[in-house]
């Protein structure tokens, strides 16, 4: 059995309870890191998201920044909250080495987003409403596949409609009639996007996708200068900048070291590789911390010299010999 732990899904206003991340969890997400095109990265992260819900839910439902927090608090409570990080300054060409404290960043968070977004656009005398919010992490997977597929690039579509237009409108209400837009193709969807009156259109863009992007842009992820030339170094969350934050709360420069570890341990504790696996990467710390205590204590109780007193033991009696 693993340990489990509640996390706050901000669309949803409640916890969902979660089991920890594995090693070997850990490490699919270390071999996608480096995808260009992000598909392989997040339909992974996205299916481990869904392996370690313990609780019911359609896990493609949850919004990129309720994955955005999930992943965050998978990263502190399976291995460690701080980031170490190197980033050659462009000005003086000389590395910085950064550390980060992702509680940090949770605490800030915690008072910007821990709200729904689930906003009604309409316009007078007009029978129509619109319903939008953050974009599902369905939703986005299939518009980058969809853009993948087509050799397009991630910010316009074939007809060039504008992206937020096809992330952020969740439904569309007519009367009586109610469309599910996260269920059409995103052809379906070009084709009934085409037709909402500009009007509405001014309205999700001012309303809406413009104080998203305002908001999240005031959550800054890094912001320190350069020791040698003063360069100032930010990183602004942003909504199109968590993929690229997401990845690198797994490309620090910990991972070195957790690797080795991970390799050190299985070849001179010679466990079994498949129990590794199953534990968390702080659980292997853990082990790593203990191990390495241990051959110490080891090396200190050792004999400092290959002589051997005959003599040092000559006042004890028999039965204290007898216990060797």
């Amino acid at each position: 059995m693993r340990n489990t732990y509640l996390i706050w899904i901000p669309s949803l206003q409640r916890n969902i309870r979660f089991n920890e991340l594995t090693n070997e969890q850990y490490r699919i997400i270390l071999k996608n890191v480096d995808d260009d095109t992000h598909l392989d990265f997040l339909y992974n992260l996205n299916t481990i998201i869904e392996c370690n819900m313990v609780e019911s839910f359609d896990y493609k439902k949850f919004t990129i920044l309720d994955r955005f927090v999930i992943v965050l608090f998978f990263k502190i409570l399976s291995y460690n909250s701080l980031l170490d990080l190197v980033k050659e300054c462009e000005k003086c060409e000389k590395e910085v080495r950064i550390r980060i404290d992702l509680n940090t960043l949770l605490d800030n968070l915690g008072l910007t987003i821990d709200k729904s977004f689930k906003t009604v656009i309409a316009v007078d005398n007009y029978p129509l409403q619109i319903i939008c919010d953050i974009p599902t992490i369905e939703q986005e997977y299939e518009n980058l596949l969809y853009h993948q597929n087509n050799n397009l690039s991630n910010d316009t579509t074939d007809k060039n409609i504008e992206k937020y237009l096809f992330g952020y409108i969740r439904y569309i209400i007519s009367d009586s009639v109610v469309i599910d837009v996260d269920k059409l193709s995103i052809p379906e969807k070009t084709t009934i996007l085409e037709k909402i009156p500009i009007s509405l259109i001014l309205n999700i863009r001012d309303i809406f996708a413009e104080p998203l992007y305002a908001l999240f842009n005031q959550i800054v992820f890094l912001d320190l200068n350069c020791k040698e030339c003063g360069t100032k170094f930010e990183i602004k969350m942003g909504s199109d900048n968590m993929i690229y934050l997401l990845k690198m709360f797994f490309k620090d420069n910990t991972l070195d070291g957790l690797l080795s570890d991970y390799f050190n341990i299985t070849s001179i504790s010679h466990m079994d590789s498949s129990f590794l696996d199953k534990i968390t990467p702080k659980e292997t710390q853990m082990l790593v911390n203990f191990a390495k205590s241990t051959y110490k204590k080891s090396e200190k109780s050792e004999v400092p010299s290959n002589s051997i007193d005959l003599f040092a033991d000559a006042d004890k009696s028999p039965s204290e010999f007898a216990g060797f």
